[in-house]
């Protein structure tokens, strides 16, 4: 019966096949153990996407104050953070990833934004911006992901908009 839940708490299974094996082994009683577990891992996906979502808001506050060192931190610690719960949450719930996967972006742009305006001009920075909105592209066609294609290609095609404008009006 471990190893259903296992199954059922991983995906490997469908749930309702899961909880019809779990009904039929376990006679029709209820297991409360994976009860537990799962509201335990639900309450570590509610802290782990609700702290994301701050350390995005503040990372991105910080972008209109020039304090390029505190911002680095912080930016170096969401990344870490994000790549973290892209590993470890993956399996678990896939709204988790999705923001883990977001965030990890949204920081990894931060993050070569501040850098290329500290050490290069700012044609760099439309390069890298759209490079960067490309390859948003290229993970959510690998990852069969449609939200990020959309939000990668509408983002690139306001860039190219926004360079059009900057340069011909």
């Amino acid at each position: 019966m471990n190893e259903i839940s296992y199954w059922k708490e991983h995906r490997l299974l469908p749930e309702r096949y899961c909880d019809y094996l779990l009904a039929l082994y376990s006679q029709g009683g209820e297991i409360k153990v994976a009860e537990g577990k799962r509201k335990k891992h639900r309450i570590a996906f509610v802290y782990f996407s609700l702290l994301l979502v701050m350390l995005v808001v503040v990372s991105t506050l910080f972008i209109f104050y020039n304090h390029s060192q505190l911002q680095f931190l912080l930016l170096a610690f969401g990344l870490i953070f994000s790549g973290i719960g892209i590993i470890f949450f993956r399996p678990h719930q896939q709204l988790i990833s999705f923001i883990g996967w977001i965030s990890f972006l949204l920081f990894l742009l931060q993050l070569s934004i501040l850098l290329i305006q500290l050490f290069f001009n700012p044609l760099i920075v439309i390069i890298m911006v759209s490079f960067q909105f490309f390859l948003w592209y290229i993970i959510g066609y690998i990852l069969k992901d449609r939200i990020l294609r959309m939000v990668g290609l509408i983002a690139l095609l306001s860039m190219l908009i926004y360079v059009v404008f900057l340069n011909f009006l």
